[in-house]
């Protein structure tokens, strides 16, 4: 892969440190330091190269991610509740969650799921492996807003699509072949 571990590690902490820091101001968003910290992580892995000082990148980058969704989570006020109320299920949603890819392996996503608690994002595996339970027990992809509502403890539509994301980057990462966006 070509990346250093323990530095994927040093930015995951200074982003979740920053990240908990910008929002000790925003309670109630539903946004959560650990998915701020992770998709810093997955945007590293996007591409490829290592920043001169992880600690500042992982923090500045962290902290932009957290106003931006902020700033959107505000402009969107009260309707993520009512999806989530309503129960509703549009394709958007489905195209999200079909994000894993036909051509991923139960091995590759095993070991992806081990690689994503390695680096520390339990927040990813527990998104990840409620999906993977729901699909099988529907016999298709599961609707992001259904994925969030039974992930335990809950998290935000929003969450399980960084999530899924972030996991297809994870699979790439560890050698599979996922198609692109």
């Amino acid at each position: 892969m070509g990346l250093d571990e323990s530095v994927l590690l040093e930015i995951r902490e200074a982003a979740e440190i920053a990240a908990q820091g910008e929002l000790g101001r925003w309670h109630g968003l539903g946004i959560e330091a650990s998915d701020i910290a992770m998709e810093v992580v997955a945007k590293v892995l996007e591409s490829q190269t290592m920043p001169d000082n992880p600690r500042a990148y992982g923090t500045t980058f962290a902290r932009r991610l957290v106003w931006t969704r902020v700033r959107s989570t505000l402009r969107r006020g009260s309707r993520e509740h009512a999806y989530t109320a309503r129960q509703v299920t549009s394709e958007s949603d489905d195209v999200v969650a079909r994000r894993l890819g036909q051509g991923v392996t139960a091995a590759q996503v095993t070991t992806t799921l081990r690689y994503a608690l390695g680096i520390g994002d339990q927040v990813g595996v527990r998104v990840v492996v409620t999906w993977l339970r729901l699909a099988e027990e529907l016999g298709e992809a599961p609707t992001a807003v259904r994925v969030a509502d039974e992930t335990d403890p809950p998290v935000t539509r929003q969450t399980v699509a960084a999530v899924l994301k972030r996991f297809r980057s994870y699979l790439a990462a560890t050698g599979a072949e996922v198609e692109p966006f």
